[in-house]
């Protein structure tokens, strides 16, 4: 027979999980409106200028995303909601073998004309889709997902194929906005994730030993979670 003690643990599991699809339902809502909100203001041409504006790098700081992430070469890394290319062109830089994976045809257009194979072999692009990236089990060492997580609906069984899809001792890495409301860069404070959130979401599909950094960026935090 149960103890109270072993009762009272399970219930609160239960809450903590219902709390967190309830936060889930909440930012469903919100993160429909970051994908309109970012194509509403601007145009493809426009937002890719915006991407590979030189002056992202100050605040960006790709290099101190990639010392988190080392030693990436040779390895399999997927570039979700890769945009510009922004970070891939970092990826391929560091000798990694990279796939560029977005919903956006014009974006994804724009990345394979901006690494032409020819030139980047180890480059490659994949259209996916807003509730599934469609990745092969074990198939990445390192799944990267900058300034796309709040873009993400359900974000669980997202995460959950994610997890899938990352081999074994890989990792998955989640770049976003800091909940700062005085923060010009990035979306409205409604549409963001705090840290917490998104600690709290990778727990519970099985992420271990996560990582959260604060520190490093200005305006961003980066969380890395690892599979077993």
């Amino acid at each position: 027979m149960q103890s109270k003690s072993n009762l009272i643990t399970q219930v609160l599991l239960v809450f903590k999980i219902l709390f967190l699809e309830s936060c889930m339902h909440h930012h469903n809502h919100g993160s429909n409106h970051a994908n309109e909100h970012m194509h509403k203001q601007h145009s493809h041409a426009d937002l890719i200028k915006r991407f590979d504006d030189l002056k992202r790098a100050e605040w960006q700081r790709p290099e101190k995303v990639l010392q988190l992430l080392s030693p990436i070469k040779d390895q399999k890394v997927m570039d979700i909601g890769v945009g510009s290319g922004y970070f891939s062109k970092y990826f391929l830089q560091a000798g990694a073998i990279v796939t560029g994976a977005d919903v956006d045809d014009k974006f994804l257009e724009f990345v394979n004309t901006k690494f032409p194979k020819l030139q980047y072999p180890q480059f490659s692009t994949r259209k996916i889709l807003f509730d599934d990236p469609l990745v092969q089990s074990n198939e990445f060492d390192l799944i990267f997902l900058c300034n796309t997580y709040h873009h993400i609906d359900d974000r669980i069984n997202y995460l959950k194929k994610i997890l899938q899809g990352i081999k074994s001792k890989g990792k998955i890495a989640i770049v976003d906005f800091k909940m700062n409301p005085k923060s010009k860069i990035g979306p409205p404070k409604e549409l963001r994730l705090s840290e917490q959130q998104v600690l709290e979401e990778l727990k519970l599909v099985g992420f271990t030993n996560i990582q959260v950094f604060t520190e490093e960026l200005p305006e961003q935090y980066i969380i890395l979670g690892y599979k077993k």
